[in-house]
């Protein structure tokens, strides 16, 4: 049996929701829409302002399933995320 989960980062941003990632092992078997949908239920339930989606431009996936829940672009940045790996003996 093929292990089929996924989860997601999301963060309480005033009275917003902000959904960081979705992730899920197995690809287009509803999963993603599930917990988007788990999440907008969630969030109705509150009474939440808003829910706010961070991803990156060339993930199409992402996009169409963003879309596809009811979703639109508000605003594009373009960010450079790093980090600095130092040697414990340096």
């Amino acid at each position: 049996m093929a292990l089929e989960s996924g989860f997601v980062t999301l963060a309480q941003d005033g009275d917003d929701i902000r959904i960081d990632l979705v992730s899920v092992v197995a690809k287009r078997r509803g999963i993603a829409s599930a917990l988007l949908a788990r999440i907008l239920a969630i969030a109705a339930r509150e009474g939440r302002r808003a829910v706010r989606v961070v991803t990156e431009w060339e993930n199409a996936p992402a996009l169409a399933l963003y879309a596809r829940a009811g979703f639109a672009p508000v605003r594009y940045e373009s960010l450079l995320h790093f980090s600095t790996w130092v040697p414990s003996d340096a």
